[in-house]
């Protein structure tokens, strides 16, 4: 079993118009390495260009869901 304890995928209305294919191009490379499980984090709103690194609690919730969707 390999972890990857600090992955980053992105929401659908995150700041990346592709970020169905960015996600999907996460899980195959971890997947070609040998990566098991991700442990992921959620970017926010502001996605690179954001001034902090924890998203606010509406997008934590909005969030949570993207995440469970790309296991």
């Amino acid at each position: 079993m390999l972890i990857d304890v600090h992955a980053h995928f992105f929401p659908e209305k995150g700041p990346r118009a592709d970020w169905r294919e960015y996600n999907a191009s996460r899980l195959h490379a971890g997947e070609t390495i040998g990566i098991t499980i991700h442990l992921t984090s959620i970017l926010g709103t502001f996605g690179r260009t954001s001034p902090t690194y924890f998203p606010s609690s509406s997008r934590c919730s909005s969030s949570t869901p993207t995440a469970f969707a790309a296991m």
